[in-house]
């Protein structure tokens, strides 16, 4: 996992370092980062979904979801996922998004050296939890909201 943790801290520097960093601003790489990661834990995307969908879900079950916050997260930022959703997914980056190959490409080594692949890529979620100190509360959100996006439209046009 040490060249996961080498190149966030080096991409915040890197593509953080001049924009006033708030908290939202993190996350929203950290979620760009997430988003990643699952994409990566495929080599292809030719259906995934089921398998993302059940991934996703083990982020969120045997946890105690306070639910209908996490509904009314998911619904207030819903366009803001399914962006990101689309950016990610999407297989021609922008230039604003050109280092979404290196982290890919990163997350798929570590993957493919792996015997435990579907444990490297939740680790991999842990990497991006631990180095942005995201906390268990605001992890939730995040993950049913991982998980209510893999299931929108948005998804199906990206993986079809």
């Amino acid at each position: 996992m040490k060249p996961a943790y080498t190149w966030i801290s080096k991409s915040i520097i890197d593509l953080l370092g001049d924009e006033n960093v708030d908290r939202e601003s993190i996350d929203t790489f950290a979620l760009y980062l997430k988003l990643g990661i699952l994409k990566s834990y495929y080599i292809t995307v030719a259906n995934s979904k089921p398998k993302l969908l059940k991934l996703s879900s083990k982020l969120i079950e045997d946890e105690i979801i306070p639910l209908d916050e996490c509904r009314s997260y998911f619904e207030e930022n819903k366009l803001i996922f399914v962006e990101i959703l689309s950016d990610v997914w999407g297989e021609n980056y922008n230039a604003d998004l050109c280092w979404l190959v290196d982290w890919n490409n990163i997350c798929k080594n570590i993957m493919t050296e792996s015997k435990e692949k579907e444990q490297s890529c939740l680790d991999l979620l842990d990497v991006v939890n631990d180095h942005f100190q995201i906390m268990e509360h605001t992890n939730l959100f995040i993950n049913y909201s991982i998980y209510k996006t893999l299931q929108t439209e948005v998804f199906d046009k990206n993986t079809a």
